[in-house]
Parts: C-alpha cells; structure tokens; sequence
C-alpha cells in the first residue's frame, strides 16, 4: 500500500488520531507553559504559570479531541467538565510535582516541567489503560518485538 493511502487510512483510526493530537497538544502545552514561565513566571512562580497555561490551553485542546477524535457526548459544558474531570489527578500531580521541583529543590523550571509533563504521560497512559478503558477493549493491541500487531 502507498505512503499516502497508509497515512489516509492511518487517520481514520481514532486511536491514530489520539495518538496524533496527543503528540500536538505536548508540544504545544510545554510551549504555552514555556511562553507564560517566561513571560510573568519571575512573578507568580513556576507552578502558578502552569496553572495558568493550562487555563490558556486547555479550552483550546478540549475542542480539538471533541471535534477531531472522540465527537460531542453531551452538551458542550457537560463534556467540559467531564474533560477536566479526567485530567485533574494527573495535572495536581504535574503542579505539586513542579512546586517541589522548583521551589523547594531548586532545579530549572523549564527541564522540571519537561520531566513532569514525561511522568504525566506515563501517569494518564497506565490511569487510561486500567480504570478509564479498563473494560472496553479499546487498548487491547499487543504488540510484538518488532512493533507489529499480534
């Protein structure tokens, strides 16, 4: 099969396109958390201008995943919450995890949030995996040594 017949077929999947926006919305959070640290973060501290990025950010990437992967569930404020809802343990952990970085231990904001934006990716993978879609079969892709499905 073609390039391009793979990668239009690739996008038809849901779990490519999560995956996909996924991958966007890290970039672009750390680059909104960079932006805010940068600009007011000598101000407020590292952790307030996560918390802030993610207030900027967040409205923006809720209406990318409900157009572009998962389609409305309910109305618009509903699916609102029940987004935050699902990001709010892991994303606490991220600003506590980055306080204590920064603020008690010192280290660079910029690497301490890349380190914690790493263990939240791996925290809400595992959380998705085993209490999200624990039910659902959605995950239950094994891959092989060679990355092929089995």
């Amino acid at each position: 099969m073609p390039l391009a017949a793979r990668l239009k077929a690739g996008l038809t999947d849901a779990r490519v396109r999560y995956l996909t926006l996924a991958g966007f919305n890290t970039l672009v959070g750390y680059a909104v958390f960079a932006t805010c640290y940068y600009a007011i973060g000598r101000h407020i501290g590292a952790a307030l201008s996560l918390i802030l990025a993610h207030a900027i950010w967040s409205p923006v990437v809720f209406l990318l995943y409900r157009r572009l992967v998962f389609g409305p569930g309910g109305t618009i404020l509903v699916d609102f919450i029940r987004f935050q809802g699902v990001y709010l343990a892991g994303f606490t952990a991220n600003v506590l995890f980055l306080w204590l970085a920064t603020d008690v231990f010192g280290s660079d904001p910029y690497a301490a949030q890349a380190v914690g934006l790493a263990l939240l990716l791996v925290g809400n993978f595992l959380g998705h995996r085993y209490i999200s879609f624990r039910g659902s079969g959605a995950m239950g892709v094994h891959l092989g040594a060679n990355g092929a499905d089995k």
